[in-house]
């Protein structure tokens, strides 16, 4: 089972990308017992520092993730927040980069490309004007634009994968960037019945 985290004006988004896709979730917020929970998807919206009150319910799920090591999925504010709640320092504004990277909340522009750390290229949609500043520890850096932004970090142990992007959408419904979170959501679902059926034999 997955988990997203309540509080997202576009949480429907995320339910029918999930249900399209075969992966079966339920809504948590801070009061929810996450046992059960494999991965927890935290998602986009508002700065980190706009609403206290989504601030306080994401960062205490994080911490009860934290505890049962559920593994995170984040995208764009989700990407952010996670980032931020391992240690990194957020950009709070991207200033004259915004035309890239607010490229089709603007209007300017459905596409941008990042460029992979094995040289690949993807395209991704855009919606942000914050950024995660600097890599968060035990995390590596996957893709970055052109500019230089952070846009799709993985941990080391394969925990977490954040996303700067909004792979839920349906202008992205079969990228490389879509396909990829999707593969390690099922991943993330495949790892815990396997633990479980292990726990059974033991």
């Amino acid at each position: 089972m997955l988990g997203i985290v309540t509080g997202c004006t576009t949480q429907a988004d995320y339910e029918r990308w999930l249900t399209d896709n075969g992966l079966p979730y339920r809504l948590v917020d801070e009061d929810t017992d996450i046992a059960g929970i494999s991965a927890m998807l935290f998602c986009g919206g508002p700065d980190w520092g706009e609403n206290l009150l989504r601030d306080r319910r994401e960062q205490c799920v994080f911490e009860k993730c934290m505890k049962a090591g559920i593994a995170l999925w984040g995208g764009c504010r989700g990407m952010q927040v996670v980032a931020h709640l391992l240690g990194a320092e957020l950009v709070q504004d991207l200033g004259e980069k915004n035309l890239v990277h607010r490229a089709t909340e603007l209007g300017v522009s459905r596409w941008h490309q990042i460029v992979l750390s094995n040289g690949l290229r993807w395209q991704v949609n855009s919606r942000h004007h914050q950024a995660v500043r600097d890599i968060p520890f035990h995390c590596r850096l996957i893709g970055r634009a052109d500019d230089g932004t952070l846009e799709l970090l993985l941990s080391e142990d394969n925990r977490f994968l954040l996303v700067q992007s909004h792979p839920e959408r349906e202008e992205m419904i079969g990228s490389e960037i879509e396909k990829h979170s999707i593969a390690w959501l099922h991943s993330k679902l495949n790892n815990f019945s396997q633990r479980l059926c292990q726990s059974f034999r033991a």
